[in-house]
């Protein structure tokens, strides 16, 4: 079974939204460990022009990752207007 790495932005997204929305981060945790057994899930999408990335849908959120076969590395949490400008960072 695959290892989770949380990157530093969504680890304090999720820090800080466990406070605000706790049915929100608990979605976004099982989401996170159900990619551990399978990460590319039916609701997840390639993401077009970015080698080895991933998104799924959480509500308003999209979570980017990646993944190879011993870890599953999330790189992003944000809302959906918000993402793709920082998707764009990471190139």
């Amino acid at each position: 079974m695959r290892s989770l790495e949380i990157y530093k932005q969504p680890q304090r997204f999720l820090n800080t939204t466990v406070e605000k929305n706790h049915l929100l981060a608990e979605k976004i945790l099982e989401a996170l460990e159900s990619l551990l057994s399978d990460p590319l899930p039916h609701s997840s999408k390639k993401l077009v022009g970015y080698k080895d990335l991933y998104r799924v849908r959480i509500e308003k959120y999209r979570v980017v990752y990646s993944f190879d076969t011993k870890m599953v590395h999330v790189l992003l949490i944000k809302k959906r207007d918000e993402i793709y400008s920082e998707i764009k960072k990471l190139k």
